[in-house]
């Protein structure tokens, strides 16, 4: 269930939240209790446990930066080169399905030169990334989700 169907549930049929109605302190404090309780039975997914997600979101950039910023066709030999590594990269993090993002990450396993490619790549790609594959990108921008638990 999304945020919003949440709250349109918790207030439904709640004439005195339009504008021009009052509502007395007593109203509010149990709307409030019954929103805190509804909010209790969430759970909030903060992590984002999937590498492949993690994969599948930098071969989109790296297509993108090597078809629309140097026009190949393909991945040019470099952006395979850098691909590769990255995904190794990936595949050896040390903090496996709960790692951070890469920018906020404590280790840096990335070669310095490697680093400033894959930097390179991202903050060109990133920003472009809403035009070409909006899904990924708000999901990517997002992490912390709210779920119902089942």
């Amino acid at each position: 269930m999304g945020l919003g169907v949440f709250l349109r549930k918790t207030f439904e049929g709640d004439r005195k939240l339009l504008p021009g109605h009052s509502q007395t302190e007593k109203e509010k404090s149990e709307k409030l209790a019954i929103f805190a309780a509804r909010l209790t039975d969430m759970k909030v997914d903060t992590e984002r446990k999937n590498l492949e997600y993690e994969k599948k979101v930098l071969r989109q950039m790296m297509n993108l930066y090597c078809r629309r910023k140097e026009g190949n066709a393909s991945l040019c030999p470099q952006c395979t080169e850098l691909l590769g590594y990255a995904l190794k990269a990936l595949e050896r993090c040390r903090f496996g399905e709960d790692k951070p993002s890469c920018r906020r990450c404590p280790v840096h396993c990335y070669r310095p030169d490697m680093r400033e490619r894959i930097r390179t790549v991202m903050r060109w790609a990133g920003p472009r990334m809403i035009l070409f594959h909006p899904v990924s990108a708000i999901r990517h921008l997002l992490p912390v989700t709210i779920r119902r638990p089942r």
